[in-house]
C-alpha cells in the first residue's frame, strides 16, 4: 500500500516538474533594462544595405538613408528620476562606430504605470553640454539627476512595455503630441523591439498635414546586433 502511495507522489512531482518546466512566469521574463543593456551596432545591416541608401541623415524625407550607429545602453543610479520601481537606462549614439561623435543621448526609465501597474517606459533628453555622457553609471552627475534636470514628455508618451521571454516590446501610443522646433505641433511615432542579441528600433515626427518632420532612419528600422 505504502509503495503504492510512493510511486503516485513521484508521478505528481515529475507531472508538476515538466508543467514548472514548460511554462514561464511573468516574472521570470527578463527585466526590460537589462535587456537592453549593453553595447549594440548596426554595422552588419548597413554593409548589407544598397550602397546608394549610405548618405547621411537628413530632415523630413527627401530621399532614403541609413547609416552606421553604435549604441552603448548603460544601467544607471538615477534614484530620483526612476522614481520607486523605476530603472534608469543611460543610452548613447555614436555615428560610424563607437569612436564617432555622439549622434543621440536620452535616458530611458522603466517603471510601473501608476494607473495599471504595468511595465512602461518613458524618455527624457539629458541635460545639454553632455557631462553624462563620460560620467560613472554610480557617478554624483547620475545619483542627483531630477526631473528638474531634463526635458521630459507629456504622459500619453510614455510607452507600454510588454516583456517578452527574450526582451521586450514597446510603442509609442497613438497621440503623443509635442512641439516641434519650428512650434508646429508634431505627432511622434516609435517602436522598440529587443530580442535575445537583435535590437530594432524606429522612430519618426510626424506633421499636422502628414508630412514627416524626420524618419529614423528613412526607411526604419535600425537593426543592431549586440556587440
Amino acid at each position: 500500500m505504502r509503495a503504492g502511495i510512493s510511486a503516485r507522489r513521484r508521478a505528481a512531482a515529475l507531472a508538476l516538474a515538466l508543467l514548472g518546466g514548460g511554462c514561464q512566469t511573468f516574472g521570470a521574463f527578463p527585466d526590460p533594462a537589462t535587456a537592453v543593456a549593453g553595447r549594440w551596432d548596426n554595422a552588419a545591416q548597413h554593409a548589407a544595405a544598397d550602397p546608394a541608401l549610405h548618405r547621411p541623415p537628413v530632415a523630413g524625407t527627401p530621399y532614403q538613408w541609413l547609416d552606421r550607429q553604435h549604441a552603448l545602453f548603460r544601467v544607471v543610479e538615477a534614484p530620483a528620476l526612476a522614481g520607486t520601481g523605476g530603472t534608469a537606462v543611460h543610452l548613447v549614439w555614436r555615428s560610424g562606430g563607437p569612436d564617432g561623435p555622439v549622434s543621440r543621448e536620452r535616458l530611458w526609465v522603466f517603471r510601473p504605470d501608476p494607473r495599471t501597474g504595468r511595465p512602461r517606459m518613458d524618455f527624457y533628453l539629458p541635460p545639454p553640454g553632455g557631462a553624462l555622457v563620460e560620467a560613472a553609471p554610480d557617478s554624483y552627475a547620475f545619483r542627483t539627476l531630477t526631473q528638474r534636470d531634463v526635458t521630459g514628455y507629456p504622459d500619453d508618451c510614455a510607452l507600454p512595455v510588454r516583456r517578452t521571454r527574450t526582451g521586450f516590446t514597446a510603442r509609442i501610443p497613438d497621440g503623443c503630441t509635442v512641439t516641434a522646433q519650428s512650434g508646429r505641433a508634431m505627432t511622434l511615432q516609435a517602436e522598440i523591439r529587443v530580442a535575445g542579441e537583435t535590437l530594432r528600433y524606429a522612430e519618426a515626427g510626424l506633421l499636422p498635414d502628414g508630412a514627416f518632420a524626420f524618419r529614423v532612419p528613412n526607411p526604419g528600422p535600425y537593426i543592431f546586433i549586440r556587440q
